[in-house]
C-alpha cells in the first residue's frame, strides 16, 4: 500500500508514492529506494501510473512521478525547467540521491537519462526515448542544459564510479531504435568516464508504445521493468544490446 502526497510547482506537479507499514495509509512511510518518473506528453509511463507501482512493489521502490503542466520540452528554456526539477529531487532525496533510480518514456525518456548522470543516480531507463543528432550537439540542447546543471553535477561528488543508462526500444521501430543507439552512443563517448549506456532493441517489437507490444506477445509490465531496475538484462524477452552505434 502506498501513500500519496502530491507537491505542485509552477510548471510541473509531483506524485510522490511512498510505501506504508500495515493496513493504514496513515501509518509511518517505510523508507525505500525511490524511482523517479519523467512522463510522456500523455502524463504516464508508458502504462498507467498504478500498474507501474504494483510491479515496483515487487521489488519494494517508491515512486515520485514528475508531470509537466505544459506540452513544453523537459529541456525548455536552456535546461531552466530541469534544474528546477533537480533542485526539488534534491531536497526530497537528500543523500539518497546517488541510490535513486530515474525512468523515462518517450520524449520523457532523455531527460530521466540526462537527470540520472547529472544527478549521478545509480541508474537511469529510458523507454522509446527521443533524441536527434542536433540535440546532441555541442550547441544543442542537451549542451545548454548541461551547463546549467554542472554545479550540481559537481556538487553531488562522485559516490559511484559509473552512472548505469539503459535505453529499451521496439527493434522495428526507425526512430526509437535510432534514437536509444544515438543516445548510448553519445555516452559511451562524450561522457564515458562517468557513464555507461546500453541499447536494449527488442527485435519482434515495432511500435513506440515497447510495453504494449510485449504484453501482446505474452510479456506483462514486469516482465519488462523488474530485469531492468534490477539490470538483469538476462531476464528480459529476446533482446539486442549495443554499447556503440
Amino acid at each position: 500500500r502506498y501513500r500519496k502526497i502530491a507537491l505542485d510547482s509552477t510548471d510541473y506537479f509531483y506524485l510522490h508514492s511512498t510505501a506504508v507499514t500495515g493496513v493504514s495509509k496513515e501509518a509511518l512511510p517505510k523508507r525505500r529506494p525511490t524511482i523517479v518518473g519523467f512522463t510522456g506528453s500523455a502524463g504516464l509511463l508508458m502504462a498507467p501510473i498504478s500498474c507501474v507501482l504494483a510491479v515496483l512493489g515487487q521489488v519494494e521502490y517508491d515512486l515520485i512521478v514528475v508531470r509537466r503542466k505544459y506540452r513544453w520540452s523537459y529541456f525548455e528554456r536552456e535546461g531552466r525547467l530541469l534544474l528546477s526539477i533537480a533542485n526539488d529531487l534534491l531536497k526530497i532525496l537528500g543523500e539518497e540521491i546517488d541510490a535513486t533510480v530515474t525512468l523515462g518514456t518517450s520524449n520523457g525518456g532523455l531527460a530521466a537519462i540526462h537527470m540520472a548522470h547529472m544527478l549521478r543516480c545509480s541508474l537511469g531507463i529510458a523507454l522509446g526515448a527521443g533524441a536527434t543528432p542536433l540535440m546532441l550537439s555541442d550547441e544543442g540542447t542537451l549542451s545548454m542544459s548541461m551547463k546549467r546543471l554542472n554545479y550540481i553535477h559537481q556538487k553531488t561528488g562522485l559516490k559511484i564510479p559509473k552512472t548505469k543508462l539503459l535505453l529499451a526500444a521496439s527493434g522495428e521501430h526507425a526512430g526509437d531504435k535510432a534514437s536509444a543507439l544515438l543516445i548510448s552512443n553519445f555516452y559511451n563517448t562524450v561522457h564515458q568516464a562517468s557513464a555507461d549506456a546500453t541499447a536494449i532493441l527488442f527485435p519482434e517489437c515495432k511500435n513506440h508504445g515497447l510495453p504494449e507490444d510485449l504484453s501482446n506477445m505474452g510479456f506483462p509490465l514486469e516482465k519488462l521493468l523488474i530485469p531492468l531496475v534490477r539490470q538483469d538484462l538476462s531476464g528480459l524477452p529476446k533482446h539486442a544490446r549495443h554499447r556503440h552505434s
